[in-house]
C-alpha cells in the first residue's frame, strides 16, 4: 500500500540494486536489505518533512505518544527543524457515534484503518475521500459509522487519529501501566493489553506482537469496549448473606466461615452425596480444578458438574472420539494457513469474530476455500476464490454432512481402499449412508446436489482443512448425531484423502473447554481419566438428595 511513503529500503538481489517501499515488497531468497543508506534517509526524510508540514503538535495528550511511529521516525532521522512552512489541519473532531472518535489532523493517510477494515474486517466502512490536499478518511457521504464497532481501526493507527471513546483516559503511553491477559468474553481466548492507571482499567488494546496470544492484536467489540463491567457501580463487591428474606452485607470472614460450617453440617447429617457442586466456565483452571479436588478429595462427593457439560455431555465424548479416530487437530493459529474452512452452523462474524479475521486473512494470502453450512443466510464477506454456500432447511444438518460423505465416496474422491483398510466399521459407515441419495437429500435440505459436490469436491482434495462448528448445533436436538456425522465425514478424508483435518466442537464461553479437562464432571477426573457416573444433577436437587448445591462463578 505504501501511502505514507515513509519506509523507502534499499535491496540487492542477483547485484541489482532498487529502492523498494518495506512495507509492500516481499522477500525473496538472497536478497540484501539496506536499511538507512544515504539515499533511503533522504527521501525517507523528505517525505516525513512534508507529513509534518500539517500534522498537529500535540504528543503530550495523543494516544499514541511514545508508541507512535511518526514519533520515532521523527527522532530515528533527527528531523527536528523542516523546511517548509507548517500549516495545520484545523479539521473538527468527528463523534457522530459513541465508541470511535475521528480526530483527522492527526491523520497522515497511510491508510491502515482503510485495509484493516477492508481485508481483516471485510467491512468496508471506511475509505479515502477527495483528493490533493483536502484528502481524508471517513464513510461514505459522511454519513456516521455504521458498522460493528470492532475497534481494528483504533488498533492499527499509527497517530491517534482514530481514538476510543469509551475510555476518558488520554495522554502518553507511559501515564499507563499494561498487563497482558485472556479476554473473558467467547471461547477464542484472545490475547488482550489491560491498561490501567491509579489501579483501575481504563482501556482495553489488542497487542499486535506476533509471539503473544493467538489473535495478532485482533479483537472484537466485546473485548475491545466491554471494560466498563470492570468498575461498574452496580457490581457486587462483598458478600451478601439472607438474613429474614433479605440480603445483608458481611465480610469475608464470615462469609466464608458460614459457608465451611454448612458444609461440614450437610457432611455429618446426610453423607458425602448430600454436596455437590457446579463449577464455572468463566473460572480459571486453576479454580477449577481446586473446585473439584475440595468436592472429591476433602468431601468425598463426585457430584461436580458444569454447565456446558450440563447442556451437552455428549461433548467431552466426542472430542475423546476425534483422538480414538486419528483426528490431532492443528494449533488454532493455523486457522488462516488453512486450504479449506468448513463453517458449520455457526454464524461465524458473530459467535468467533476473531476466528472470522483468521478466515479472511487466509482467503486473502492462502487462498482458502470457504464452505459455510448454515440453515440461516449469514454474512460473511471475504476474497475466498471459492466460497460455497450451503444454506439448508432447518433440523437438517445430519442429512448435510451424510450427503457429502456419500457424494465423496461415491464419485471416488478419497482412496476408498485406503479409507476401508484404516477405518473400523467402514462398512456399515456406507451402509448408513445408503438412504441419502441425491433425490432424497434435496427433498430434506432443499439443496441442490450439484452444490453439495462442489463442497465435497473441494473438502476431499488434498488440503489442510478446519471444521469449526457452531454453537447453534447444540440447539438442534440432535446436537450428538450432527457431531458424529461430521466425524465420520473428517475420518473419511483423514484417512482416505492426504493433508490434515482439524475440527473444533461448540465451545461457548471463555473457558467451557478448561472447565472440562479440571474435571468439573461426574464421568470425568482432571485429564478425562475415567470418573463415577452419577445420577442427573438437577434430578437430584429436585427430589431432594442434594441438601448443599455450591455454584461457582
Amino acid at each position: 500500500f505504501a501511502a505514507c511513503r515513509t519506509c523507502m529500503v534499499e535491496t540487492v538481489v542477483d547485484g541489482k540494486k532498487e529502492l523498494v517501499y518495506s512495507c509492500t515488497h516481499p522477500v525473496a531468497e538472497g536478497m540484501e536489505i539496506n536499511t538507512a543508506t544515504e539515499e533511503t534517509n533522504r527521501y525517507n526524510k523528505a517525505c516525513l518533512e512534508m507529513l509534518l508540514v500539517e500534522h498537529p503538535l500535540d504528543c503530550p495528550i495523543c494516544d499514541k505518544s511514545g508508541v507512535c511511529p511518526l514519533q520515532d521516525n521523527t527522532d530515528l532521522l533527527k528531523l527536528y527543524d523542516g523546511r517548509f512552512e507548517t500549516q495545520r489541519r484545523n479539521e473538527p473532531s468527528i463523534k457522530t457515534n459513541p465508541i470511535i472518535e475521528f480526530y483527522l489532523n492527526r491523520c497522515i493517510m497511510c491508510g491502515l484503518c482503510v485495509r484493516a477494515c477492508d481485508e481483516i474486517q471485510g467491512v468496508q466502512a471506511l475509505d479515502f475521500h477527495k483528493r490533493g490536499m483536502s484528502v481524508g478518511i471517513g464513510t461514505a457521504n459522511d454519513e456516521p459509522l455504521d458498522c460493528e464497532f470492532c475497534g481494528q481501526c483504533i488498533t492499527v493507527c499509527p497517530t491517534g487519529a482514530l481514538m476510543d471513546m469509551t475510555s476518558e483516559a488520554r495522554g502518553l503511553a507511559a501515564m499507563f501501566t499494561e498487563t497482558h491477559s485472556t479476554c473473558s468474553y467467547c471461547s477464542w481466548g484472545c490475547t488482550v493489553k489491560l491498561e490501567t492507571k491509579k489501579g483501575e482499567v481504563v482501556r482495553i488494546e489488542g497487542d499486535e506482537n506476533y509471539n503473544i496470544g493467538i489473535n495478532e492484536g485482533n479483537l472484537c467489540a466485546k473485548g475491545r469496549f466491554g471494560h466498563g463491567i470492570i468498575h461498574n457501580d452496580q457490581r457486587i463487591e462483598n458478600p451478601l448473606i439472607n438474613v429474614g428474606g433479605d440480603f445483608q452485607e458481611v465480610s469475608w470472614d464470615e462469609a466464608l466461615r458460614t459457608i465451611a460450617d454448612r458444609m461440614q453440617a450437610t457432611l455429618n447429617r446426610s453423607g458425602p452425596d448430600s454436596l455437590a457442586a457446579i463449577g464455572s466456565e468463566k473460572l480459571t483452571n486453576e479454580e477449577n480444578f481446586l473446585l473439584q479436588k475440595l468436592f472429591r478429595d476433602v468431601l468425598g462427593s463426585n457430584q461436580v458438574n458444569n454447565l456446558a457439560n450440563i447442556r451437552a455431555p455428549y461433548l467431552n465424548r466426542f472430542m475423546l472420539d476425534c483422538f480414538d479416530n486419528g483426528i490431532t487437530s492443528q494449533p488454532i493459529t493455523k486457522l488462516q494457513e488453512a486450504d479449506v474452512v468448513l463453517v458449520f452452523n455457526s454464524d461465524l462474524p458473530s459467535e468467533y469474530p476473531v476466528g472470522g479475521n483468521s478466515v479472511r486473512f487466509g482467503t486473502i494470502f492462502n487462498n482458502t476455500d470457504i464452505l459455510i453450512a448454515n440453515p440461516r443466510r449469514v454474512v460473511f464477506e471475504s476474497e475466498a476464490k471459492v466460497d460455497v454456500r450451503l444454506t439448508y432447511k432447518h433440523g437438517s444438518d445430519v442429512a448435510v454432512a451424510s450427503r457429502l460423505s456419500k457424494i465423496i465416496i461415491d464419485n471416488g474422491l478419497i482412496d476408498v481402499n485406503k479409507a476401508k483398510s484404516s477405518i473400523d466399521n467402514y462398512d456399515a459407515l456406507v451402509e448408513s449412508l445408503a438412504s441419502y441419495t441425491a433425490e432424497n437429500t434435496e427433498k430434506l435440505t432443499g439443496l441442490p446436489d450439484d452444490v453439495l459436490t462442489r463442497a465435497a469436491e473441494s473438502f476431499a482434495r488434498d488440503a489442510d482443512r478446519f471444521v469449526l462448528v457452531g454453537n447453534d448445533v447444540l440447539d438442534t436436538g440432535e446436537g450428538e448425531e450432527v457431531l458424529n456425522t461430521l466425524l465420520n465425514l473428517c475420518t473419511l478424508v483423514n484417512f482416505g484423502s492426504t493433508g490434515s483435518v482439524s475440527i473444533y466442537p461448540p465451545r461457548e464461553h471463555c473457558n467451557s473447554q478448561g472447565v472440562n479437562d479440571m474435571g468439573l464432571t461426574p464421568e470425568f477426573l482432571p485429564g478425562y481419566k475415567p470418573g463415577k457416573v452419577s445420577r442427573d444433577l438437577f434430578e437430584t436437587c429436585k427430589d431432594g438428595t442434594i441438601k448443599f448445591l455450591y455454584i461457582a462463578g
